[in-house]
């Protein structure tokens, strides 16, 4: 008998919508087995949902760089950057031929078994598109959005226990070991860009368009929805609803579409009002209310709050693991308050690499502080010490001067860049270098 398993990923304050998503699996898929990954570490509340799932926490998951990766990402990008540890985690420990992957934030309402069938089939990658039509009412998310959000919603992923697979998550867990972040400048969107590269590495892919499959609002306006059975189920083209993707939900705003886009007010969504309406009920009888506000183990190493500039800084610093790293309290401290390397200051205050990542970032700051003079280091140290600590909410130790000067210098934490062909011989090495040598002096002849 084929098995199969749901799993979801999240962090302890979402743990209201993984409640949720796995008791509409359980009703409706009573024959999978249900998981929940946990991007956090395990607190006292999971026991308020008793047998719904097996809890298994980012941690246990093996990942090498682990650390690396919770200092690396925010919690929206440490979330979706384990996926394909968590994927794999139950091909190698659990009997399961086939996985699910379902976004905390989404509702099942009927047995997958269009989706079962393509993996009894021998698929080993299931898809779905964020839109088979184009968007171009001048509204967003339009088609240039889903370009920079990816070809695919992440939302939704099946696998199979295949070779191709599993060497498709390996590849994909590599990437987002260091390059999970939500930067559509530089072409990123967490997990989802490296998966439009799937149907080119992976043979037995299945894009999967039926439209009652990972309903959202940015499909939401090519969804033609009928209600046609006396229980007044949605059907969308005849067929009824799978699962509704309440993608960018505001529980506190009780007739709200979706955060993420302007297209759709409440009064477009009929016949979806009532499925909104149910799923937010239930969102707050999970006990959302009271456990949306808790905190998130990974903002903190030791006594040390992460700020989100700190995130930033360190990896704009370590672009790829630095395998040596100890990654405590004192390592982050003395990482912020390491001197900046480019504005080295005679006033004798101290220009540290964060307070230099923070000016980088700002033209307010810029304009007004010219840390190219004395006077104008001395002014930009004063607001540092009088505003950074308020604004970015980061610790004294990382603030103050008298703090920052009794910080122990370690040059090392600046990364040894690889040697170029580090993979090849040194006598190959050497050859490159003289070549190189020689084209430069025959360019100049």
């Amino acid at each position: 008998m084929t098995k199969t398993a749901v799993l979801t990923i999240v962090s302890n304050n979402y743990m209201p919508y993984a409640a949720t998503l796995l008791e509409s699996v359980r009703d409706t898929n009573p024959d999978y087995r249900r998981y929940i990954f946990l991007a956090d570490r395990v607190h006292e509340q999971a026991s308020l949902w008793p047998n719904l799932a097996d809890i298994v926490e980012a941690q246990a998951l093996g990942i090498p760089d682990f650390n690396d990766m919770s200092l690396r990402y925010d919690i929206m990008e440490f979330n979706t950057a384990i996926k394909p540890f968590a994927l794999k985690w139950l091909f190698e420990n659990s009997d399961v031929d086939h996985v699910i992957y379902l976004d905390p934030d989404i509702y099942v309402y009927r047995k997958l078994e269009l989706l079962d069938s393509i993996l009894a089939e021998g698929c080993s990658l299931v898809l779905t598109p964020h839109i088979t039509r184009p968007l171009e009412d001048n509204y967003l998310p339009d088609d240039h959005s889903m370009l920079k959000a990816g070809v695919f919603n992440l939302g939704f992923v099946a696998v199979s226990r295949t070779t191709d697979a599993i060497r498709y998550l390996d590849w994909w867990g590599r990437r987002l070991t260091t390059q999970c972040y939500s930067d559509t400048s530089n072409n990123l969107f967490t997990d989802q860009r490296w998966c439009d590269l799937a149907p080119c590495f992976v043979d037995e892919l299945r894009i999967l368009k039926d439209p009652t499959y990972n309903v959202a609002y940015w499909n939401l306006p090519h969804r033609f929805p009928t209600k046609e059975d006396a229980s007044g189920n949605i059907h969308i083209e005849g067929t009824p609803l799978t699962f509704f993707h309440f993608s960018g939900l505001r529980l506190d705003k009780a007739e709200f579409v979706s955060k993420h886009q302007n297209r759709l007010q409440w009064d477009d969504i009929q016949p979806f009002k009532q499925l909104f309406t149910d799923y937010r009920n239930t969102l707050l009888s999970n006990k959302w209310s009271d456990l949306s506000k808790m905190k998130y183990t990974y903002d903190h190493i030791g006594n040390l709050y992460v700020s989100p500039v700190i995130r930033r800084l360190y990896r704009d610093i370590f672009t790829s693991v630095y395998q040596e790293l100890k990654l405590d309290e004192d390592f982050v401290i003395s990482l912020c308050n390491a001197c900046s390397e480019e504005h080295r200051s005679e006033s004798g205050y101290r220009v540290t690499r964060l307070m230099d990542r923070i000016y980088k970032e700002r033209a307010d700051l810029q304009a007004t502080f010219d840390l190219a003079t004395p006077a104008g280091t001395q002014a930009y140290v004063v607001w540092f010490e009088q505003s950074a600590m308020k604004e970015y909410k980061l610790d004294a130790r990382v603030v103050f001067q008298a703090n920052i000067a009794s910080t122990e210098q370690q040059p090392a934490f600046m990364p040894v860049p690889p040697l170029p062909n580090a993979d090849r011989s040194f006598m190959f090495r050497r050859w490159r270098k003289i070549r190189k040598a020689m084209l430069n002096r025959l360019e100049k002849l």
